[in-house]
């Protein structure tokens, strides 16, 4: 295990997040109550310089509320900004490399498309609301899989296996979720990421 677990850790607050090399949670008053600190990503507070609630970190991003990209507006170093362009349509996403959010009627309202990862539409060959990209995945509602079940090109698929448990994930490297009683109801556990169980020494 190399990424994160989760407790209530008495010296960090009810519910914090602490990890290997990740960032941790905590209600420090310093930063404002719910504040995000870590090691190298980010941190979240209530700079009334930026606005309230905003994201700033070392390299990622910061949110803030400002007025020439609108109110909740995303604005980072590489990443992305999120605005509302009334040439893409309220509230869309545009950013450097990522990729970007509008209503565009030829993919149907909502959809996603972008420079490299994906683009979301109502396909009625895939169902509803359903995934499709470059090299990434799709989402339908697949009936050998389960309803809103997930498969791609390489990365998870989602089903409702009875050897695993209902809406259970399973796929080729990253991870299944089970209802698994040696571990927990609803416990995470997988290959290689991380797993969740109600460890009395970290809490439920």
């Amino acid at each position: 295990m190399m990424i994160l677990e989760w407790g209530r850790n008495p010296s960090v607050a009810q519910g914090s997040q602490h990890g290997t090399g990740i960032l941790e949670w905590d209600n420090d008053p310093g930063m404002g109550q719910g504040s995000q600190c870590g090691t190298g990503i980010l941190e979240r507070d209530r700079n009334p310089s930026v606005g309230q609630g905003s994201q700033h970190g070392t390299v990622i991003l910061e949110w803030d509320d400002d007025p020439g990209m609108g109110q909740g507006s995303w604005n980072g170093t590489m990443i992305l900004k999120w605005d509302r362009d009334p040439g893409m349509g309220q509230g869309s996403w545009n950013g450097t490399m990522i990729l970007k959010w509008d209503r565009d009627p030829g993919m149907g309202q909502g959809s996603w498309h972008g420079t490299v990862i994906l683009e979301w539409d109502d396909d009625p060959g895939m169902g509803q609301g359903s995934w499709n990209g470059t090299m990434i995945l799709k989402w339908d509602r697949d009936p050998g899989m389960g309803q809103g079940s997930w498969n791609g090109a390489g990365i998870p698929m989602w089903g409702r296996d009875p050897d695993m448990g209902q809406g259970s994930w399973n796929g080729t490297g990253i991870l299944e979720w089970d209802r698994d009683p040696s571990v927990g109801r609803g416990s995470w556990h997988g290959t290689m990421i991380l797993e969740r169980d109600r460890d009395p020494g970290m809490g439920q």
